[in-house]
């Protein structure tokens, strides 16, 4: 026979890897083909996460989306905590500051737990503030060749606000404002 199983989960600490959180609360839905996050709320990296979101069975391939909402997280523990995204041109080494972002986001997930990132698509709206960039290896090439004067391994920013696109393994952004002490 199939049936459902509605689980709530409480836990005053959540530990995998990197990840640490505490004063998680779950709500799922486990149906024959589907597990459906209705609602998981956490502390992490000093602010906090909610998400929602389902993982459908689709034959070794699975359907996901999730939304995301992160108020004020520490942007350096949040990028280690989830090894810098899959990517190293920004990493939790090279970031300061508080993210606030919304994130809407699909992708497929095999029965092995791997993403297929070629199937990623959505938006990511966020809010850096009290930003820095320190040690960017990227600017500090700049700087010896066109700016001798300027020193760019420190430099804070103004909030900055925008929206992130994610198609595949890219994430394209709009043309955006960056007020900055590198100039």
């Amino acid at each position: 026979t199939e049936g459902d199983v509605h689980v709530s989960l409480q836990s005053p600490r959540v530990n995998y890897k990197k990840f640490n959180a505490t004063d998680a609360v779950a709500d799922l839905l486990l149906t024959s083909d589907e597990v459906a996050l209705n609602k998981v709320f956490l502390r992490h990296a000093n602010g906090s996460m909610e998400m929602k979101g389902s993982m459908k069975e689709a034959g070794g391939n699975n359907a996901v989306t999730i939304t995301t909402n992160m108020r004020k997280l520490d942007i350096p523990v949040l990028f280690e905590s989830f090894g810098n995204f899959g990517q190293d041109a920004i990493t939790h080494e090279s970031l300061e500051g508080l993210i606030t972002a919304d994130v809407n986001l699909s992708t497929t997930v095999t029965d092995q737990a791997t993403i297929l990132k070629e199937h990623s698509q959505g938006t990511i709206d966020f809010l850096v503030e009290n930003g820095e960039l320190n040690n960017f290896e990227p600017l500090q090439r700049i700087s010896e060749k066109a700016f001798k004067k300027q020193d760019f391994t420190h430099i804070k920013f103004a909030d900055l606000k925008n929206r992130l696109v994610v198609k595949g393994t890219a994430f394209i952004g709009n043309k955006m404002e960056i007020r900055s002490t590198a100039i």
